[in-house]
């Protein structure tokens, strides 16, 4: 008690309720301490005397005895809500309510319920003393809140509780002793849980992957794993601030991460379709180091997957389809009366807005919209059609955009380019699902484009919009094609034929044979390249 109603250096983390309790229990404040009576004089309300609430008092022996202040209400957000409980009555009951009340068949009991209290937590002085020291310790240091939530917080409560009563005693960890032994340890412990990740890459090699991004604070990072045949491990985080992003500096980061792993364990880089990326591989291609030499570069299938979608979709005749299916999108989404005319018909599912996935938004907008073409149908001029023409818009531009949806939802031409697209981008993002989950990756990309072109076929298509889809995947195809891709295609069990190498000027097999030349460090129309 004295902790806190001490003149000199009360506790800091005190407020009014908790002297008002103490006040309660009989102590005492001293009439010179002006900090405590602020405290207890605002919790209590006094302040609101001058504004037509409670009057002080106007004694002034009264207005030192803190007992005789006024009680204030409870706190918002600390009382009990009360609820009541209909309990049948008679008519007669009914008949002999006071004036106040109004007959009728049930009377509401209000049930009494108090205050939350503080009294558990200021009777436990071991709980008080801890809660106060972990406050002290976490506000000092700066630690968030969100730390008391982690697993790891408990297990330390709990290592606590079992070596409180240990023999000998147990002294909180040095400073010393935590950057050195401890950090070593749990080094060392995160590296034994990680190596079941890493003893394959031995045997089986991994694959280097980079990209760059941003952390919480909006600050550039390059992240580096490593997967095997186990799974992905992070290997480090480099932050970019202050360093140069030119092809030249990423090489020379990328040789010294790749170092560190182990290059004869790193069978392929793994980067996106970004220019300097590109640069950089090219560089590490022409090193005289035959271990850096050796490791090809593979761009991200799904990425190229995804940019040949976003270029479909931009295509002459293909863009106007996709704008107007963003604004029907976006203006059903985005207002709760159409939203949730549509979802009273069938709340099974909802549109896709672009911008909520990352890789084929514009294909999923599309293919969820045809999806949910009976039930816009039904909401625009079926059964709903009343409702939709009640709906009331605040501008000139809402209801114009109201009336685009509803014309667009009513044409059957507008749907049937929109299947017709869809069918376009279906194999296309059929491809980029298996890129982008985990396993082996597909080893036809040496003929994905002659897959397309047999998909295409059930497509009815001018044909200059054919052309269009072709150009566009021919292109993105090249950009993915690797001589990496073309050796596995002639290696995979599934595929081999002899018939494959009846010619050697194909680009199948002089592509597959410049990564072998690379593998082995022979250079092109040398002896062991003849050979082979």
């Amino acid at each position: 008690m004295e902790h806190f109603l001490k003149v000199q250096k009360p506790c800091p983390f005190r407020t009014g309720e908790i002297v008002d309790e103490l006040v309660t229990q009989g102590g005492k404040v001293n009439p010179k301490d002006k900090n405590t009576r602020y405290l207890l004089q605002d919790f209590r309300g006094l302040a609101k005397g001058a504004e037509g609430g409670d009057e002080a008092p106007e004694d002034a022996s009264d207005a030192d005895d803190p007992s005789t202040w006024p009680v204030p209400l409870p706190v918002r957000g600390r009382s009990v809500p009360q609820f009541a409980a209909p309990i049948a009555t008679t008519d007669d009951e009914a008949a002999v309510k006071s004036d106040d009340c109004t007959g009728g068949g049930a009377a509401r009991v209000v049930l009494a319920k108090t205050q939350t209290t503080i009294r558990k937590w200021i009777d436990n002085d071991a709980q008080k003393k801890l809660d106060i020291a972990w406050a002290e310790a976490m506000f000092r240091a700066g630690i968030a809140f969100n730390f008391l939530n982690f697993n790891t917080t408990q297990a330390l409560q709990n290592t606590y509780l079992e070596v409180a009563n240990a023999k000998p005693k147990v002294k909180l960890s040095t400073y010393k002793h935590m950057r050195t032994v401890m950090l070593d340890y749990i080094f060392l412990k995160v590296q034994k849980a990680i190596n079941p990740f890493t003893a394959c890459w031995e045997k089986t090699g991994c694959t280097f992957i980079t990209d760059g991004a941003t952390d919480r604070k909006n600050r550039p990072v390059m992240n580096f794993l490593a997967a095997g045949q186990k799974g992905a491990v992070l290997v480090t985080t480099v932050y970019m601030i202050g360093r140069k992003k030119n092809a030249a500096a990423l090489t020379k980061l990328w040789e010294q991460v790749m170092r560190e792993i182990g290059l004869k364990r790193i069978n392929a880089i793994y980067t996106d379709n970004a220019e300097v990326n590109k640069k950089s591989a090219q560089i590490l291609e022409r090193r005289t180091d035959r271990d850096v030499a050796r490791i090809p570069w593979v761009p991200c299938g799904a990425h190229c997957c995804s940019l040949l979608l976003k270029d479909l979709s931009s295509l002459p005749w293909v863009k106007d389809t996709v704008k107007t299916a963003n604004t029907i999108v976006k203006f059903i989404r985005n207002h709760h009366a159409t939203h949730g005319l549509m979802m009273s018909i069938d709340d099974s599912l909802s549109l896709l807005r672009p911008t909520e996935v990352r890789f084929g938004s514009v294909y999923q907008m599309l293919q969820r919209l045809t999806d949910r073409e009976e039930v816009l149908n039904e909401m625009v001029d079926g059964g709903c059609g009343a409702k939709w023409c009640a709906l009331r818009w605040s501008g000139e531009k809402l209801q114009k955009k109201a009336n685009l949806v509803y014309y667009t939802v009513r044409s059957e031409s507008w749907w049937a380019i929109v299947r017709k697209i869809v069918a376009i981008m279906e194999s296309v993002y059929s491809l980029l699902k298996r890129m982008d989950r985990e396993g082996v990756s597909p080893t036809n990309l040496v003929e994905f484009d002659d897959l397309i072109a047999r998909k295409l076929a059930n497509v009815v298509l001018a044909k200059k919009e054919r052309e269009d889809v072709m150009d566009k995947v021919k292109d993105h195809v090249q950009m993915m094609r690797q001589p990496v891709h073309a050796a596995a295609f002639l290696l995979d069990p599934r595929r081999r034929d002899p018939g494959w190498l009846s010619d050697p000027d194909s680009a199948l097999v002089q592509n597959a044979m410049r990564f072998f030349c690379r593998q082995i460090g022979a250079g092109w129309d040398s002896k062991p390249h003849m050979d082979m």
